[in-house]
């Protein structure tokens, strides 16, 4: 069952909807909280996205944007494969069972799931372009072009890059059955692969 969320969403979709966080309002409540970490200050945008379609279980993800520059006094950002990368997306799974609300007015921390569904690094030329290709994907997912479930990894790779997944990721999840059989089941195929 969905929870009830009485603020009115970003934007409406066919297949969902989305709230941008007030990054600004987070940031000034966890320095209140006195629960500030000076790594936080890398992250640009957060974006509560309800897509009931993309799994049967859960209805929620939380997408989030970091800048990967460095930061007096905190470690150097982890980059991938793709040196040159100057942003990264997380994409989590949230709980079924946890209100959305607090955290899209800004009062909590989502109540993510583990592991992430996705993260990637890619290359923008500043943080603006960079918010606004989160946008596009919180866009794609409420359109239904962009499934947030696991299972659909190869889209995200193929809209950010495999940079920092584990090789052999695109080989498929194995399942391993009470009978000692293991089936591999493989990733969803690409959009432009189902004809």
């Amino acid at each position: 069952m969905i929870d009830r969320v009485t603020i009115p969403p970003t934007m409406t979709g066919p297949h969902g909807r989305f709230w941008e966080i007030d990054q600004q309002e987070i940031t000034s409540r966890i320095k209140a909280a006195g629960n500030w970490q000076p790594d936080y200050e890398a992250t640009l945008g957060a974006w509560i996205i309800e897509a009931p379609y993309a799994h049967p279980v859960w209805h929620s993800y939380f997408m989030t944007l970091v800048h990967l520059r460095t930061i007096p006094g905190v470690r150097p950002p982890n980059i991938g494969r793709l040196k040159e990368a100057t942003h990264e997306i997380m994409l989590f799974a949230l709980d079924p069972n946890k209100p959305r609300e607090p955290a899209i007015k800004g009062h909590e921390l989502p109540a993510s799931m583990s592991p992430h569904n996705f993260v990637g690094q890619f290359i923008a030329s500043t943080d603006g372009m960079a918010l606004d290709r989160m946008r596009t994907t919180a866009e794609k997912i409420i359109d239904g072009r962009l499934n947030p479930d696991t299972d659909y990894i190869r889209w995200w790779a193929a809209e950010f890059g495999d940079h920092m997944l584990k090789p052999g990721w695109d080989r498929g999840d194995s399942l391993h059955l009470s009978n000692g059989e293991t089936i591999i089941i493989p990733p969803a195929k690409l959009p432009s692969e189902m004809n």
